[in-house]
């Protein structure tokens, strides 16, 4: 069970009774997901520019509310880089919960919000634009590398993820 909370940028986050704890900060989920996940895109990507600053994987450890994923993904077109975006959740959000967020509301992209969410589980990744893939994983972190990288003896996560 979950709790629609209104944070301080006006964004929503959610309160979890199972986790006993928000997805995002009260002083802005938007705020935060742009200080602690975007930023550090932009950093990266310039530290890349020599080996490969138009193409990054991402890797996400628990999708939550779709809010990192969306960011990343706007922030993909606008600095013309590819990324992959692999995301790890075993309990997505449902429909009825999602549909409620109101993040593509506030950033002005409610279509892409929904097709991030509405992009398959478990199927591989799926282009959402020319910039943006997605792989969502419905798998906990010991069964998504057991799977992905111990069972086939990767030892690096490069492109495979």
């Amino acid at each position: 069970m979950v709790e629609f909370q209104i944070t301080e940028d006006g964004s929503h986050t959610l309160f979890s009774e199972m986790a006993g704890q928000t997805y995002h900060s009260s002083h802005g989920a938007i705020q935060e997901s742009r200080h602690i996940f975007i930023s550090q895109l932009s950093i990266n990507n310039g530290r890349q520019s020599t080996v490969n600053s138009q193409r990054l994987s991402v890797l996400e450890i628990g999708f939550g509310t779709g809010l990192n994923a969306l960011l990343t993904a706007e922030w993909a077109c606008e600095n013309g880089s590819k990324v992959e975006y692999t995301t790890i959740e075993l309990y997505p959000l449902g429909t009825d919960v999602y549909s409620q967020l109101n993040y593509g509301r506030v950033l002005n992209d409610e279509a892409l919000f929904i097709k991030l969410h509405e992009a398959e589980w478990d199927a591989g990744f799926v282009q959402i634009d020319e910039n943006f893939s997605i792989r969502k994983c419905k798998s906990d972190i010991v069964d998504f590398l057991i799977l992905n990288f111990i069972a086939k003896g990767s030892k690096t996560f490069g492109s495979q993820f």
